[in-house]
């Protein structure tokens, strides 16, 4: 098995907790790919070496993603880009999508060696930016943002299911959630918690200026699209995974529909998800 190793050096943790995983893997006859400006940190001797990202993850079998669940999601793009698993080690806060801790990284090698897993698939999105000159598209993992820059006012949006139209929305714009991301800024936006073995998109409007604006979970089957009202006076801005925003032009417009592949998690099966959110959300208050 050929392993990319791939820590958020950010993190205090990390450094740690990678060259814990990289010993363990080493021990074990497995082969670990690291990008140069992390070995430049993790100093592995016996790593092979690589100039791109891409690269490494186009010579591995699985990304073992050390951090926070940014980083796994960072890792999980790059696995679906190239159809590999991504296994995450939690050195960060919370850790959702984490199948490891620190406290337990040898029996994780221990397990994902000899394949002692089931592979969850989960649901992701794919935006467009349509209407304009530009192809502009995107995957999200946990959720793709629609919504104004920096102007202090609202902006009013459009909503479409489908083709025909949904509803009008005034506030500071719009989340798409994946089942996955609806414990992240969907929830902090008051939208629910969804399971996320569900295909679903999940959308949570922000800050809304309606009283009878809510959350609404949609069927995979189907296309949603979001444009401004006045797009002569606004001006929105698409955000994938938290990534830099992208301004849309006068006449353009977002669209929101299920990607064509899934991410594929290596997962042990130890813990389900209620239990983790109940362990990291409700008991930590």
């Amino acid at each position: 098995m050929k392993v990319h190793l791939m820590p958020n050096l950010d993190k205090p943790q990390a450094l740690e907790c990678a060259l814990q995983v990289a010993e363990l893997l080493h021990k074990a006859n497995c082969g670990i790919n690291v990008l140069k400006p992390e070995h430049a940190e993790l100093g592995l001797s016996y790593a092979r070496v690589y100039d791109t990202r891409d690269e490494c993850v186009q010579d591995c079998d699985v990304i073992v993603a050390v951090g926070g669940d940014g980083t796994i999601i960072h890792g999980a793009k790059h696995a679906l880009d190239h159809d590999k698993l991504i296994l995450g080690v939690n050195a960060g806060h919370l850790g959702f999508l984490a199948q490891a801790e620190m406290d337990g990284l040898s029996r994780m090698v221990e397990r994902l060696l000899k394949k002692d897993y089931e592979v969850e698939h989960r649901f992701v999105l794919f935006a467009s930016i349509e209407g304009g000159s530009r192809n502009v598209t995107g995957y999200a993992i946990n959720d793709a943002v629609v919504a104004r820059g920096f102007a202090s006012s609202l902006v009013d949006l459009a909503l479409y299911c489908d083709g025909k139209y949904l509803d009008s929305l005034r506030g500071d714009g719009v989340i798409f959630a994946t089942p996955t991301g609806s414990t992240a800024y969907s929830m902090s936006a008051g939208g629910p918690i969804v399971d996320p073995v569900l295909d679903a998109i999940l959308m949570t409007p922000i800050c809304s200026h309606q009283l009878t604006t809510r959350p609404l979970l949609f069927s995979a089957s189907k296309t949603l699209s979001v444009t401004c009202n006045r797009p002569e006076e606004q001006q929105l801005f698409l955000s994938l995974d938290g990534g830099v925003p992208m301004p849309l032009e006068e006449n353009e417009f977002v669209t929101i529909r299920k990607a064509p592949r899934a991410a594929r998690f290596v997962n042990f099966g130890e813990r389900e998800f209620f239990e983790v959110f109940s362990e990291k959300i409700v008991q930590k208050r």
